[in-house]
C-alpha cells in the first residue's frame, strides 16, 4: 500500500500508537527523496522517527543533507538531535567537513554558544 505524506506524517507522529508508528517508519524509509524528513515544520511530534529514517540512510545518501542535518544540532532538546548527531558522528570526518565548517561558521554569526559547543565535541577542525 503506497501512503501520501500527510498519512506518513500523520503515522509518525508521537500521538500515533507504538504500531503505527513502527509501521510509519517502514514505510517512510522506502522513500528515496527524503529531504521531507528533515526537521518538518508541520509538527515536531515526528521529528525523532524521522530522525530515525534518516538515520538509517547510508553515508553517500545522506552527503547531500549534511548541513541540514548538522542544523538539526542547533538544540539538542530537539526530538531527533540526539539521534541524529550520533549518525554523524559514525560518518568520517573528511566526508562532513564542509558541512561542519559552515555550521560552526553559521553558529559563529548567530553567536549560538550552545551549538558551538555541540559541534566543538565532533573534536576536529575543518
Amino acid at each position: 500500500m503506497k501512503y501520501s505524506i500527510d498519512e506518513l506524517f500523520e503515522m509518525l507522529s508521537w500521538n500515533s500508537s507504538e504500531e503505527v508508528q513502527q509501521q510509519g517508519i517502514v514505510e517512510a524509509k522506502k522513500i528515496k527523496n527524503f529531504s521531507v524528513f528533515i526537521r518538518p515544520i508541520e509538527s515536531k511530534s515526528m521529528w525523532e522517527n524521522c530522525a530515525q529514517i534518516i538515520c538509517s540512510k547510508s553515508d553517500s545518501d545522506l552527503e547531500r543533507y549534511l548541513p541540514e542535518l548538522f542544523l538539526w544540532l542547533q538544540d539538542m532538546a530537539w526530538p531527533g538531535a540526539e539521534t541524529v548527531y550520533t549518525r554523524l558522528k559514525k560518518i568520517p570526518q573528511c566526508k562532513i567537513s564542509f558541512a561542519y565548517a559552515l555550521s560552526v561558521d553559521t553558529a559563529k554569526k548567530l553567536n549560538d554558544k550552545p551549538w558551538l559547543q555541540v559541534l566543538e565535541s565532533f573534536a576536529f577542525q575543518a
